[in-house]
């Protein structure tokens, strides 16, 4: 029998769960409504531009009055956002005040747009998982659940695939163990928090994200410079980006360690061994 992944997850009906008061640390199903609209628009002007069925096929679904079981929905992100971010704040909140946030980046999950189509989210949970063998994760304590996020660089049209994670234990030293390696050689590849976190949920609300989007980025009078907000992917990206996110689930995209998706809860795995997601 399979492992359960994370969108087999109960949605919780306690102080945890993302409705009344904390239903304002995430966006609002009707705005996730709306700009489902939109994104339906696009495509369906896309598919008229390009000829291209599946294009037209995502606009069809993304148009409905039923929400779609697709990662290009803000609908459908709403609701995984509903089930995913409270189990991992109770477990937070429950198992280890020390927890800490990180982001991973790398030059090794840099692509041409033009490439998007062939990227495997798949392939780059395996490529972190195996980063964290080598710094001896099969044998560490704690967790760590981490996410993947793309930012398009309008400037270079290159996607920069990144890890939004919080992890707990000798797991950050594992984390920490990647700096420096030929993988993660630039000074921010690599980004711990040095306090635990603060102002729950909403750190954990970033790991699971509705939108990608872009910034700008590149040289200004001989200085690196970089857009300061981020905004909407430009055509035809945005589309492409919209068609990939199509082809995989939530699962596809996360990474746990030392945790474990059991009967609908997240539990800690006392062998702190690799539970795939």
């Amino acid at each position: 029998m399979s492992r359960q992944n994370i969108m087999q997850l109960s949605r919780l009906q306690n102080e945890y769960a993302l409705t009344g008061p904390n239903g304002s640390f995430i966006e609002s199903a009707e705005d996730a409504l709306n700009e489902d609209i939109i994104r339906a628009k696009m495509l369906r002007i896309y598919a008229a531009q390009n000829d291209v069925a599946e294009a037209k096929d995502l606009a069809k679904r993304m148009g409905s009055t039923v929400t779609p079981c697709s990662l290009a929905s803000a609908r459908y992100m709403h609701d995984v956002r509903q089930i995913v971010v409270p189990h991992l704040w109770q477990l937070v909140d429950q198992h280890d005040p020390e927890v800490r946030a990180f982001t991973l980046c790398s030059r090794k999950w840099e692509f041409p747009a033009a490439d998007l189509k062939l990227v495997d989210p798949l392939a780059l949970v395996s490529g972190l998982r195996a980063d964290l063998y080598r710094q001896g994760a099969r044998d560490l304590n704690g967790f760590l659940f981490a996410n993947q996020d793309a930012e398009f660089n309008s400037a270079t049209l290159k996607w920069r695939f990144h890890w939004h994670g919080i992890g707990s234990g000798t797991l950050i030293e594992a984390i920490e163990g990647l700096r420096g390696s030929p993988k993660y050689s630039r000074p921010k590849d690599i980004r711990i928090s040095r306090s635990p976190l603060t102002h729950l949920p909403s750190p954990i609300t970033y790991l699971i994200k509705p939108f990608w989007g872009s910034r700008w980025q590149g040289l200004i009078d001989g200085h690196m410079r970089r857009q300061k907000w981020r905004s909407r992917v430009p055509e035809p990206w945005h589309s492409q980006l919209l068609m990939w996110l199509d082809r995989w689930r939530p699962a596809d995209c996360a990474l746990l360690q030392g945790m474990a998706v059991k009967s609908g809860g997240l539990v800690m795995s006392s062998k702190n061994k690799e539970w795939e997601s």
